[in-house]
């Protein structure tokens, strides 16, 4: 008879941990992979880094619920729920990790809360096309050239002054720092920077923030539901696996054993047969006689 809990996990765990870990790995190596630009120590893909821890976790849960579930798929009556107990905890870490995981994607996304990278309006990173498309809307790849660094949005498409193509991957990457900043200063003369301390918008790139712009966007969005999906998945599995390290298990009461007998060796004296002469059962020092000896009766008794 099959534990239909032990099942259950197993089933939930491969499938969920093994996808993950197959479309994270499949996605960094092949379509969107974790360095894109020139300086990654400086540049780097958050998004891509989440990927990977959750290739970690996918990899654990997977690791987790086959060892710890298929052990118990035709046993009904658990006895040692050691292992189980291990799983629970290890199950709802990799979930909390999970669900941290999750929120900052749907953060930074843009999908909830307004504080994220492709949300914000203001900070120290405000995306050009997000800032673009809170006056001006962007519906094919020549919207995506534009200056909107002015405080004014009459002037981000005024003729004559240098525009930047964000549809270009390369305008984020840091080697495209002069090229941005003379950008910066022609639509604001007055303020005085200097080049090094112009803003990097790698992270607008990596995280995909423009549907037409970036095309990492799509990726992102796949990539926030999909820790969602696989959240809730974890978390199942942590409250099957705590159901299970109870289940249908009976205490077995502890078996009194008797104490040891005791074991007692009695000696006794050899009675003297009524009218024999004491005298002469023993010599004139005292000393018990050999005759005497040999009257004598050892009784052993248990």
């Amino acid at each position: 008879m099959l534990n239909g809990c032990s099942l259950t996990v197993l089933i939930l765990g491969v499938l969920s941990s093994l996808g993950m870990v197959i479309f994270q790995i499949n996605s960094l190596a092949v379509d969107y992979p974790l360095n894109i630009f020139t300086d990654s120590s400086v540049q780097l893909n958050w998004s891509g880094i989440l990927s990977t821890i959750e290739v970690g976790v996918g990899s654990a849960v997977l690791l987790l619920c086959t060892v710890t579930a298929v052990p118990y798929l035709g046993v009904i009556d658990i006895k040692n729920r050691a292992p189980i107990k291990f799983a629970t905890i290890y199950y709802a870490i990799m979930a909390l990790t999970s669900v941290i995981i999750s929120i900052y994607r749907l953060s930074e996304t843009g999908i909830i809360f307004d504080n994220g990278i492709c949300k914000r309006l203001e900070g120290d990173l405000v995306c050009p096309t997000v800032m673009f498309r809170s006056e001006m809307t962007i519906e094919k790849n020549e919207d995506c050239i534009f200056n909107a660094f002015a405080d004014s949005s009459s002037v981000w498409n005024k003729a004559g002054d240098p525009k930047i193509d964000w549809s270009d991957r390369e305008m984020y990457d840091k080697k495209s720092q002069q090229t941005v900043f003379d950008a910066y200063k022609a639509a604001r003369p007055d303020v005085d920077i200097d080049m090094d301390e112009m803003t990097l918008y790698h992270d607008c790139w990596y995280w995909g923030c423009d549907e037409i712009c970036n095309d990492r966007h799509r990726i992102n969005i796949v990539m926030a539901y999909a820790s969602v999906g696989v959240s809730v998945v974890y978390i199942v599995l942590s409250i099957l696996s705590g159901v299970q390290s109870e289940f249908d298990y009976k205490e077995v009461p502890p078996v009194d054993t008797p104490d040891e007998p005791e074991t007692r060796f009695l000696v006794e004296l050899p009675s003297i047969p009524p009218g024999t002469d004491q005298g002469s059962s023993s010599d004139n020092n005292g000393s018990v006689s050999s005759e005497s000896i040999k009257s004598w009766n050892f009784n052993l008794r248990m």
